[in-house]
């Protein structure tokens, strides 16, 4: 009989740590974090663009997202050579403007349910054109309203916790694919109404849960400077959940992003 031969027994944990698409990287690994600035410009609509966040009566107007900016820092988390946690801390702006309105000073004031009026607000009537022309013919109005809009501001503080897996590797540049979810805790809220001749803020929503979440996904592309510094380009679309508390209207608000910023590795 031939004699058996025995593969020499290997270290379980140190195999574990050679492995390259292991989930725990070696303990005497570097530059497994990775901290940066982030700004970005963004975009903000709704996926009912024909719905309006303020009142049915208005979903005839046009409505659109304004643009905006975010800023802070965030800060990651290497797991191996492909995965990677993230998560910071945002401060982001949205606004929408329902245009195309007729607005009258002090006349047959619109209560709008989903507005918590300033108590030393100036009654106003808001109507699309048609609808003013018709008031004219048992009014004084004759065609004096001012053409204008109603500008919606709310901002958030942001807390995205979010997994990078990477799907490019080059010697200076690599790619990932971006997928988590934000906290959105809720720290400006103004309605104001807006014509050629005045702006006035008029108050506030009342139906905007103070904490909500959006989906995130996007791509990550990191351009490395040397070995501690790289340009980041993180363009992501967030989707938002749980927006209103009642009165929606089934408006779906998204913003879509443009993230940039420095990072340092260490």
């Amino acid at each position: 009989n031939k004699p058996i031969k025995i593969a020499p027994k290997k270290d379980f944990i140190a195999e574990v740590n050679n492995t390259n698409d292991s989930v725990f990287l070696n303990s005497k690994g570097k530059n497994k974090w990775v901290i940066g600035s982030v700004v970005a410009p963004l975009f903000s609509n709704s996926l009912a663009s024909s719905e309006s966040p303020i009142d049915k009566s208005l979903n005839s107007n046009p409505i659109h997202g304004d643009t905006s900016v975010s800023y802070g820092v965030k800060i990651g988390y290497q797991l191996n050579n492909k995965w990677t946690i993230q998560s910071g801390i945002h401060l982001l702006q949205m606004g929408y403007s329902t245009k195309d309105i007729s607005v009258v000073s002090g006349l047959l004031p619109n209560k709008f349910s989903t507005i918590k009026y300033n108590e030393n607000a100036t009654p106003y009537f808001i109507s699309t054109s048609d609808n003013i022309r018709a008031l004219s013919t048992i009014s004084e109005v004759n065609h004096s309203g001012n053409s204008g809009e109603i500008n919606q501001t709310y901002g958030y503080i942001e807390i995205p916790i979010e997994a990078k897996y990477k799907i490019i590797n080059a010697s200076r540049f690599d790619t990932h694919f971006v997928v988590g979810f934000s906290s959105l805790f809720l720290n400006h809220n103004e309605i104001n109404i807006k014509t050629s001749t005045f702006s006035e803020g008029v108050g506030e929503a009342n139906n905007l849960n103070n904490i909500n979440f959006s989906g995130n996904l996007g791509l990550d592309f990191n351009y490395s400077i040397n070995k501690n510094w790289m340009f980041n380009l993180n363009p992501t679309f967030k989707i938002q959940t749980s927006t209103f508390s009642n009165d929606g209207n089934e408006f779906k608000p998204y913003l879509i992003g443009i993230y940039t910023g420095l990072n340092y590795r260490f």
